[in-house]
């Protein structure tokens, strides 16, 4: 996490302060770039004058934070058990969102998700579930509880129910151990800042807590406890838990992370005896072995220990806001450890975005080592079937421009059509063939080669130029772009095609080749990484010609293999691919950017993709007219024509973009 950090813990009465003391270690971690937010919104929560009276050695003039909606904040961290919609969209401030522990109704809408507590119900997995991560104290933390070591004899027991103990489980647990014939003066007890009384019954030592009482933990044998961060910290402490939950809840949560516990706030005389006779069955199997603490269970496991050296690593590699249309309103759809994908609300787009925080760089070294890994030969040994490909991709712009009503659906292409059914199938090549008006047919007197020569193309992501050099044998005017250096020099040097390094998001023809707009412009394998795509859809509009055409090919979210397994598909996508398209939803996005789709190809078929039983009813023929007709492709080409009216019924862009 760079920038600036928003950390919003939850202060809820009778709620424990848990929460608000993993907050406030985080904002000591983090010095000087992450700040406190006490939300008052809530008249159940504790006020800013009670939290400040519970923890007063906290430097709290250094990291509270009163304003923060007068603040811009790269990320927001909620730790409130349970956020509603309402509370989310009022408390997220434009920024990417870490949700610690959150399981209300605003679950689906963080940025990412860490879960350190088990969860009773499985819906909407987390992007991390990591027990390890429950203890706060680093290893490089100033409040590092002393190693168990440092006390070679150890009090036998330490009552700790947290900050508040509403129900009172400090009594209920002294007496249950009193009755099992333990000592009072060998209990001691830790009592909480906002505990309203006092502990009237002789015991052993009184200790404050706070929101560093972990450091006390290694004392101890036994750490009576409730669920929480507690017993998590006192097994990285050495200690033992035994637990006496408040709740049905924290009952639930205990079993699932297999602790021991001796009841609902009550004690079971017999299960109590049995874990102070038998101390080994009563930690969790996977804190049991000659290495039992949280600290050695994470490094055992190749997973880093520190849980605030994974949140610094976190880096969000676009605005957390829709690339389409962007607005900052989604749900989560699939959740992975480095990458969360989301559904737009507004214009239902799903997009991904990546939290590792690299971005891939097209050198030559993907076009030679790279390439070659994927297909089995590098791009230059490559490109002339890729070239081929790309005359197949004209062919069929020449039959949009040349046939009346439906598209052919004949060779070479295996079966393209007119995206809508309804659809005419026409369109004007530009405003002096059919005044403006697309559907006029004027453009179609002249043949489709004849349509083609002169005109000019603009390949985006032109990479080694295969396409341009077949848009240059059927006679058009090509030029490229490309954000790999070494791939215009190629097409420039090898190709004689003109060819400039420049992003798609800010180019200027004018400036850089010289004209003012083109004839067709081509996206092939690129939308799908634009992060500001809808700006691209504008900027690509207002280069192209009237009646020009924009032509492009993504990955099919809806094709045989993202139908067989959508979490699979999503999981083993390149990581540099931020949006999913789909034939459906493609017309619709056009359309709002001025554009009518003329026609969609299937480019390629794999009967080999479909499930076994499909492959054995209809064959590998069947399989491919299923492919063709329904557009299960795992790919698919899209031609669309700018249309000349302005009724595009267009979202307006946010601060976002």
């Amino acid at each position: 996490m760079n920038g600036r950090i928003l950390l919003i813990p939850s202060i809820r009465r009778k709620g424990g302060l848990g929460h608000l003391v993993r907050m406030m270690r985080l904002a000591l971690f983090w010095k000087g770039k992450a700040f406190l937010f006490l939300d008052p919104g809530d008249p159940l929560h504790w006020t800013e004058e009670d939290v400040r009276s519970f923890f007063p050695e906290f430097p709290w003039d250094r990291y509270l934070e009163r304003n923060p909606e007068l603040q811009h904040w790269d990320w927001v961290v909620l730790d409130r058990r349970s956020t509603s919609l309402a509370e989310y969209r009022r408390l997220h401030f434009g920024s990417h969102t870490l949700g610690l522990d959150e399981g209300g109704e605003a679950r689906p809408l963080f940025s990412f998700l860490v879960d350190t507590f088990p969860r009773l119900k499985r819906k909407d997995e987390p992007n991390r579930a990591e027990p390890r991560f429950v203890p706060m104290l680093e290893a490089n933390d100033p409040l590092e509880s002393p190693s168990p070591q440092s006390f070679p004899y150890k009090r036998p027991f330490l009552l700790a129910f947290g900050g508040e103990d509403p129900y009172r489980l400090t009594e209920l647990a002294f007496e249950a151990l009193v009755q099992e014939g333990v000592k009072p003066e060998e209990i001691d007890l830790l009592l909480g800042p906002a505990r309203e009384k006092p502990f009237s019954k002789p015991c052993g030592e009184i200790l404050p807590g706070g929101w560093d009482a972990g450091r006390y933990f290694s004392r101890y044998r036994w750490v009576v406890t409730s669920f929480g961060l507690t017993p998590y910290e006192a097994i990285r402490s050495g200690a033992i838990p035994i637990l006496v939950n408040p709740t049905g809840y924290h009952e639930g949560l205990a079993r699932r992370a297999r602790f021991y516990s001796v009841g609902v706030r009550r004690v079971s005389p017999s299960r109590l005896r049995f874990a102070l006779e038998h101390p080994d069955a009563a930690l969790p199997d996977w804190a049991r072995g000659p290495n039992t603490s949280i600290t050695n269970v994470a490094l055992s496991s190749g997973h880093t220990a520190s849980f605030t050296e994974f949140l610094s690593g976190l880096q969000a590699d676009i605005p957390p806001c829709c690339p389409l249309c962007g607005k900052n309103d989604q749900r989560a759809t699939f959740r992975f450890p480095d990458r969360s994908f989301f559904r737009c609300l507004s214009c239902k787009t799903e997009f991904r975005i990546h939290f590792g925080g690299q971005k891939k760089a097209y050198t030559a070294r993907y076009f030679m080592e790279e390439y070659q890994k994927q297909y089995g030969k590098t791009y230059v040994e490559d490109f002339q079937k890729i070239k081929g490909e790309g005359k197949k991709r004209l062919q069929v712009l020449k039959e949009c421009l040349t046939t009346r009503g439906t598209i052919s659906r004949g060779s070479p292409v295996k079966r393209y059509g007119p995206f809508d059914p309804g659809s005419t199938g026409r369109g004007s090549w530009c405003a002096h063939d059919s005044g403006g008006v697309p559907g006029s047919g004027k453009a179609y007197a002249k043949g489709g080669q004849e349509l083609l020569r002169g005109k000019t193309i603009l390949d985006v992501g032109c990479a080694l130029g295969p396409f341009l050099d077949a848009a240059r044998d059927m006679g058009m005017v090509p030029y490229g772009i490309d954000l790999s250096e070494e791939a215009v020099q190629y097409v420039g040097e090898k190709l004689g095609i003109p060819a400039k390094v420049a992003d798609i998001e800010d180019f200027d023809p004018s400036v850089t080749f010289g004209i003012d707009s083109f004839d067709v412009v081509s996206l092939w394998y690129v939308i799908e990484h634009l992060p500001r795509v809808g700006r691209v859809l504008e900027r690509v509009r207002a280069m192209l010609r009237e009646g020009g055409w924009l032509i492009f090919s993504p990955p099919h979210g809806r094709g045989i293999s993202s139908l067989r397994s959508p979490r699979s598909f999503r999981e083993q996508s390149p990581l540099d691919h931020v949006t999913i398209w789909n034939v459906t939803q493609t017309r619709r996005i056009l359309q709002r950017y001025g554009f009518v789709v003329r026609a969609v190809r299937i480019p390629s078929h794999h009967p080999e993709r479909f499930p076994p039983l499909v492959r054995t009813l209809v064959g590998s023929k069947g399989c491919a007219l299923l492919e063709k007709f329904f557009h299960v492709g795992d790919t698919f080409e899209v031609y669309a024509q700018k249309i000349d009216h302005d009724s595009r019924g267009r979202a307006s862009s946010d601060s976002c973009h």
